[in-house]
Order: structure tokens, then C-alpha cells, then sequence
């Protein structure tokens, strides 16, 4: 808007001179149409202006869901002194924000995952199972079995084993 009506401005004041050299005789009327369309043309230029202002004002104004006849003021840019990362940081944030990135590195891990299972399923096994069973005859509990009889072991059978499980190698 600035430069269109500075524009416009310097159109009036260059026929105010041609018409002032004119009437000096210092320069032919038939110039004066040029300086007049000139005018004209600037003037076009300046409406035209205004009106695209005033359509981005409203769809700024339609975007932030804000009234029509609310008025937009501009003010000067503040400047602050934004130093761009270092270049460790500006990569770590790089591959942050790739989803592509990300996606592989969730992979690598997974297959991380996967290897260590399966060294860990290529180990030798061994296990050990240890127990004791006591069977006890009688209607109710009470009937058949007194308190010191609980602690005695020797109608128990026990019973053990280790069981070693060598996975293929094929």
C-alpha cells in the first residue's frame, strides 16, 4: 500500500509539472494525456491494492474465527537473535521428527529383540522338578489324620528329577 500510493503520489505531482511547463510553454498539451494516463493508471493501482488488503484482512480475520469489523494493526517485527543448533542437536532433531526414521529404528530393535531370543532359545536346558505326594484315607480329614501325623514324613513318597533339553543344531 506504501509504494502504490507514494506511486500515486509522484503521478499528481509530475502533472502538476507538466501542467505548470505547459503553461510556460515549455512543453506540447499532447504530453499532458501521458501524465494523466499515468495517473489514472497508478490511481487503478492504488484501489487495487487497497482491495486485496482488505480481502486478506478478512480471510485472516475468517481464520482465526474472529469478526469482520475487528480492526488488524501491524506492528514491527521483533527481532531477537536466534542462533541456529549446533549440529549434533539439529540431527538429533532431524531424525526425531522422521517418521521414516523412527519407524526403522523401532524395526532394529525388534530384530535386536528377536536375535537374543533366539540365542537365548539355542542354550542348553536344564531343569529340575522336586516334589512329595502323601495320600490319607478316611471320611474327613479329622477322622483319618491326628496333628503329629502331618509332620511325620515316612508315608510320604518323594520323588525328583532333572531333565536336560539340548536344542538342534540343524
Amino acid at each position: 500500500m506504501t509504494i502504490r500510493r507514494s506511486a500515486y503520489e509522484r503521478s499528481v505531482e509530475l502533472l502538476e509539472i507538466n501542467r505548470a511547463l505547459i503553461a510556460a510553454g515549455r512543453m506540447a498539451e499532447v504530453e499532458l494525456v501521458q501524465a494523466q494516463a499515468s495517473l489514472k493508471s497508478q490511481e487503478l493501482a492504488v484501489v487495487t491494492a487497497e482491495n486485496s488488503l482488505e480481502e486478506a484482512r478478512l480471510a485472516l480475520l475468517q481464520l482465526l474465527t474472529l469478526d469482520k469489523s475487528t480492526a488488524l494493526e501491524t506492528v514491527a517485527e521483533a527481532r531477537a537473535d536466534v542462533r541456529p543448533p549446533a549440529l549434533a542437536e539439529a540431527l538429533e532433531l532431524a531424525f526425531a521428527s522422521r517418521p521414516d526414521f523412527l519407524q526403522a529404528r523401532l524395526s532394529l530393535e525388534a530384530a535386536e529383540r528377536s536375535l537374543f531370543l533366539a540365542k537365548n532359545n539355542a542354550l542348553w536346558d536344564l531343569s529340575a522338578d522336586f516334589g512329595m505326594t502323601r495320600s490319607v484315607t478316611g471320611t474327613t480329614w479329622s477322622d483319618s489324620v491326628s496333628q503329629s501325623d502331618l509332620y511325620r514324613t515316612s508315608d510320604a513318597a518323594w520323588y525328583g528329577a532333572l531333565r536336560l533339553g539340548i536344542p538342534s543344531t540343524t
